[in-house]
């Protein structure tokens, strides 16, 4: 194996310049905001499932219906995806600070 990595081309810059021609006013480099609003239920109090990923964050698993508005009877099966507790959330849940 080499020691550096090597960078992967998959076309990625072609698709960065189209976004970046299409949105002129948008700064790539920041991250977007995890989203903490649920989908899945009116009351957020108490998901009942639960996941966490690699970076130790606990999300909602949910599954939810997804209605159209033209006819009711179509709907999309989805997954909610909400930010429960972040990593340092629960550190301080540990510590006592919640």
């Amino acid at each position: 194996m080499s020691d550096g990595l090597e960078p992967i081309s998959f076309k990625l810059d072609k698709i960065v310049n189209k976004l970046q021609k299409r949105f002129p006013d948008h700064d790539f480099t920041v991250e977007s905001k995890p989203r903490r609003k649920h989908f899945c239920s009116l009351k957020n109090d108490n998901p009942k499932s639960y996941a966490t990923d690699m970076d130790g964050n606990d999300f909602c698993i949910e599954q939810y219906k997804e209605v159209t508005e033209e006819n009711y009877h179509i709907y999309k099966i989805k997954t909610c995806y909400a930010i429960l507790k972040t990593k340092q959330e629960k550190e301080l849940m540990k510590k006592g600070a919640f």
